[in-house]
């Protein structure tokens, strides 16, 4: 036996920490130490008082040595009672919880038996440390003997816990288990995963692309309400007016207009010319201008079909020219305009007209003058007259500023004048 020399307990010789207190019985002497050499105990076992809280006829069993298991239960069967005693025990407390009505001795030990937790050593109900590793039973407060023994953490299961019963399903089994520290849960990780962008476009949704849409079409409506005179169509009659003017003098089928050319200097005074500009379906135009600057003179001639464009000059050929800066077609004029005043109505001839004044492109000015690649000219301003009820354009004055003619800046007009419509005109490219 080996005795504690801090409570004085005996405890077996495979014990390692004392069953009563916990001490490590490494330094502890055996038996045979000689008892003036023992430290006289100090207080009482616990299993002492065992007795104590049995209710009053309840077999009590003495335990010589109280760790000592076999001796246990010798003492258990030792102090058995009879049947008839047994019985007259089990009426008497036959409303107390079946541990405490189970007799049996085997089964006694077994129930009072507790395992050591940490290295599940068996050891008996009363003791307070396990005998093996020294651990506290029942949240007793641990002793400086625990330190010596560390056992490493349970590993925890690697797959979800299967049950048989529904009984043996309790919250912790029915999830599966936790993975490795700094590891996700696998569904988690995987939903994570696929929340994840990586910003290109083939990771864009439907709601994505309608957004994209949306904006692109805000911005567009936008540009064209304010910088392309979408405030004029939706709120302006003045620009449907003119609009309706230019539809119409596209269902005449064809019209000609007389032009007069005047073109003004400060250092070389006034000049000028006429001519005449013809229309016929389908988009094709006719121009002819006969003018002179300063003495010299100047024989233009525009042809428009569709999107191609041939011009002539002074009698040297038609020759191709850019559709990018030249054009010959008449119906800009009333097509693609912006800025329009009401200048209110008045009377061409016998025909009560709407007045108006707007800006459209040099171009449909400079290119019937042969001048269309210059720089630094202005927009061309418009006046037109516009017949009510049939929208026909009677009368229209075009002017530009800064029109370059041999060195010297012109400003250039042309006053044109509706004449005969309807007639065919056979215009056709010249190449």
């Amino acid at each position: 036996m080996r005795v504690c020399d801090l409570c004085g307990l005996e405890n077996p010789p495979e014990a390692r920490f004392c069953m009563k207190c916990g001490k490590d019985l490494d330094p502890v002497t055996s038996s045979e130490v000689p008892p003036e050499m023992l430290e006289p105990a100090t207080f009482t076992p616990a299993g002492a008082e065992e007795s104590t809280r049995l209710a009053p006829g309840r077999p009590t069993v003495h335990r010589a040595e109280p760790a000592d298991i076999e001796v246990y239960k010798q003492a258990a069967s030792e102090s058995a009672q009879s049947i008839e005693q047994q019985a007259t025990w089990q009426e008497q407390f036959a409303d107390e919880p079946a541990e405490i009505q189970q007799t049996d001795v085997t089964a006694d030990f077994m129930i009072k038996a507790k395992s050591c937790d940490r290295c599940g050593a068996a050891n008996p109900h009363e003791q307070r440390y396990c005998k093996q590793c020294g651990a506290a039973f029942g949240g007793h407060l641990p002793s400086m003997a625990d330190d010596s023994y560390r056992r490493a953490p349970a590993a925890q299961p690697a797959g979800p816990v299967v049950t048989s019963y529904l009984s043996d399903v309790t919250p912790s089994a029915s999830h599966e288990a936790a993975p490795p520290a700094g590891q996700a849960y696998p569904e988690r990780r995987e939903r994570r995963e696929r929340r994840e962008r990586t910003g290109a476009l083939s990771d864009w949704g439907i709601g994505e692309w309608l957004m994209i849409i949306v904006a692109v079409l805000l911005v567009s409506g936008a540009i064209w309400f304010f910088f392309f005179g979408g405030r004029d169509a939706l709120f302006n009659s003045r620009a449907g007016n003119v609009r309706k003017a230019g539809s119409a003098m596209e269902a005449l089928g064809s019209f000609e207009m007389g032009i007069q050319v005047t073109l003004e200097s400060v250092q070389a005074g006034q000049s000028g010319g006429s001519g005449k500009v013809m229309f016929e379906k389908p988009s094709a135009t006719y121009w002819e201008n006969n003018f002179s600057v300063m003495g010299k003179p100047y024989l233009v001639g525009l042809i428009q079909v569709d999107k191609r464009v041939f011009q002539t000059a002074a009698g040297a050929g038609w020759q191709a020219a850019d559709p990018a800066t030249s054009t010959g077609d008449i119906l800009g004029f009333w097509n693609e305009f912006s800025g329009v005043e009401d200048l209110g109505n008045q009377t061409v001839g016998t025909s009560q007209c709407y007045h108006y004044r707007y800006r459209v492109p040099a171009k449909y000015v400079t290119s019937p003058l042969g001048a269309s690649s210059q720089q630094g000219v202005s927009d061309a301003v418009v006046e037109s007259w516009i017949e009510v009820g049939t929208f026909r354009v009677l009368r229209m004055i075009a002017n530009v500023y800064g029109l370059e003619f041999d060195g010297q800046r012109f400003n250039a007009r042309l006053d044109m004048s509706l004449g005969a419509t309807g007639q065919p005109h056979g215009i056709k490219p010249p190449l």
